[in-house]
């Protein structure tokens, strides 16, 4: 049995790495010479290799496209999961180009997707083992639905759900979450109010525990009876990419082992910061827990 079953939308992260060789003769910018390219997992993908990079064991469910993508990115799932259970399609995987020039990151990304629901996506869930964990990691690219997330509160049982709302959507629309995290700007777009009354307002309105995350300020949490604050780690940021997806692998691994809320948010700072000090979505390790 797995412990961790992680639903949503899998991307793959795609990059291209180059030198800046010279100035653009034909608009103002450079010129960059493309010397390799690399692929990674990315939206509730990302989630289940951070999950398994901190020793869980996991299991996965979502859309992919029969592209080539698709294939890559179920290639890069299965090495990760204990097993997975796909939706294939006809529809493109979503896929994220970034392009990597002399060590950093550019400002600009590239998105393949279709945004586009499918009923048997659904099925998909029937297909899995629940783990005492699982975490929907919507990222508003389709599989996340209103019939997949009611089908999920109807088999949940006693799985613990831990949900990463995708941006702008009520948190009415999962009803199995125990335990929803999302950011500042999010929390603040469904609330109007700053990250420690965002949570309170949202933990008191829906009836479950609240992490919101504020980037270098750090974590706010509360479950209606209980308000934490939990400063950021510093770190030398290079990338945020991943840092929600680290903190909602955090969250399983700390119910997982049973851990104080106090302790649960410390953990998940310290791994978003090493995750942030990195470029792309890497593997991080709980030393704490060894």
């Amino acid at each position: 049995m797995p412990e961790v079953t992680i639903i949503g939308d899998v991307m793959l992260d795609r990059y291209w790495h180059a030198t800046a060789t010279r100035v653009n003769p034909e608009a103002p910018g450079v010129v960059c010479a493309v010397t390799s390219t690399t692929a990674s997992l990315g939206g509730a993908g990302a989630v289940a290799h951070i999950a398994a990079g901190l020793g869980l064991t996991v299991n996965a469910g979502c859309r992919l496209g029969k592209d080539a993508d698709g294939y890559h990115a179920h290639e890069l799932l299965v090495q990760d999961c204990l097993s997975t259970a796909v939706n294939w399609t006809d529809a493109r995987t979503t896929c994220k180009q970034r392009v990597i020039t002399n060590g950093g990151l550019m400002p600009d990304r590239f998105d393949f997707e279709d945004r586009r629901e499918h009923d048997a996506d659904a099925t998909v869930l029937d297909k899995l083992e629940l783990g005492r964990v699982v975490i929907v990691s919507d990222y508003a690219k389709g599989f996340c639905s209103t019939a997949v997330m009611q089908h999920l509160k109807a088999i949940s049982g006693d799985s613990f759900v831990v949900v990463d709302p995708a941006r702008g959507r009520p948190i009415s629309h999962y009803p199995a979450a125990d335990l929803v995290k999302l950011n500042a700007f999010e929390a603040g777009a469904l609330t109007g109010a700053g990250p420690i009354d965002a949570a309170r307002l949202l933990a008191d309105r829906h009836g479950v525990a609240v992490v919101v995350t504020d980037g270098a300020h750090g974590i706010y949490f509360c479950d209606g009876s209980v308000e934490l604050f939990q400063p950021a780690v510093k770190a030398n940021v290079c990338d945020v990419t991943g840092a929600g997806d680290t903190v909602a692998a955090a969250l399983a691994l700390a119910f997982l082992n049973r851990l104080s809320w106090p302790d649960t948010l410390e953990l998940a700072a310290e791994l978003a910061a090493k995750q942030v000090a990195q470029i792309g979505v890497q593997q991080v390790a709980a030393e704490c827990l060894n």
